[in-house]
């Protein structure tokens, strides 16, 4: 573990990398850090070797990648991805502090495609959250602390993808007035427990399946049957978390045809299997009280 701390005049910067251990998971968080950065400062150009996402809580600044310029501000997260060359500096006059965390796993594509993260522009919009900074904080305290788990960090980081994935599903749903999405997004979402395929959902809209594929991919990038799965697997994280309901019990009630099929699809777009998902450190954090 190496901790990097800065301060000179306002600036206030900490910075925590992961030591290599044997790790129990595919997917790994390397380094995460917080920064309240000075008028005008900048960083790059330079290129990380990881996935690294950055959540501005206050302020503003121009991030740039893949030729183009943005200016960002408060609640915007924006991504770097592995290999690609950036620059971002502060405003001037109401220069930004962010959070950030880079993470590597197989499935990090899906997993910011769900967060509407792989899209033309690098950023996306979220509403203000304390939980998400709470969930930040956790993430670089826990990385700082020797003691913690690799699934504490995981929790936390997937935590941070779930309410990410649950706001691009609210705003493409809401950004999109095509009544047929509509339609199908509120087919999935009061039928999700059932055994319903895309036939079912196209049948109801009315449209052919091919038509209803392609009306997906242009109004929400996904596909309809990524965004059913996406859809149950959001369920399922709810009741592994505030329940004390049984996998196999969860996997029923969110339409998966058996435990090894849900288990398969939780652990790829997830990075962690339900049950690694619900105990931490062998230990179960729930929410509900007795």
């Amino acid at each position: 573990w190496s901790v990097l701390v800065m301060m000179e005049e306002e600036r206030d910067m900490i910075e925590i990398f992961r030591g290599k251990r044997a790790n129990a998971a595919s997917t790994i968080v390397h380094y995460a850090g917080r920064e309240r950065c000075l008028p005008e400062q900048p960083f790059g150009p330079a290129k990380r070797a990881q996935y690294l996402l950055h959540f501005i809580t206050e302020g503003g600044g121009t991030f740039q990648a893949d030729g183009k310029a943005y200016h960002l501000t408060e609640n915007h997260v924006f991504l770097i991805k592995p290999g690609e060359m950036t620059f971002y500096q502060a405003d001037k006059e109401n220069p930004w502090s962010y959070m950030w965390f880079a993470f590597s796993s197989p499935d990090a594509e899906i997993i910011l495609q769900n967060c509407g993260l792989l899209r033309s522009v690098p950023f996306v919009k979220y509403p203000p959250s304390e939980e998400l900074n709470t969930h930040l904080e956790s993430i670089i305290a826990l990385l700082r602390s020797q003691a913690s788990t690799d699934y504490a960090i995981l929790a936390n980081m997937f935590s941070v993808f779930a309410y990410l994935t649950q706001c691009h599903r609210s705003q493409n749903v809401t950004a999109s007035s095509n009544p047929y999405i509509i339609k199908a997004v509120d087919f999935i979402v009061n039928n999700y427990a059932y055994p319903i395929g895309i036939n079912h959902i196209a049948d109801f809209v009315g449209v052919e399946r091919s038509y209803l594929y392609r009306l997906f991919l242009k109004e929400l990038q996904v596909s309809p049957k990524k965004y059913l799965t996406s859809y149950r697997l959001l369920v399922a994280q709810d009741l592994l978390t505030n329940t004390q309901l049984s996998i196999d019990d969860i996997s029923q009630r969110c339409g998966f045809s058996d435990n090894s099929v849900f288990s398969k699809a939780f652990s790829k777009n997830i990075g962690l299997s339900p049950l690694q998902y619900r105990k931490i450190d062998g230990e179960q954090h729930l929410s509900w009280k007795k």
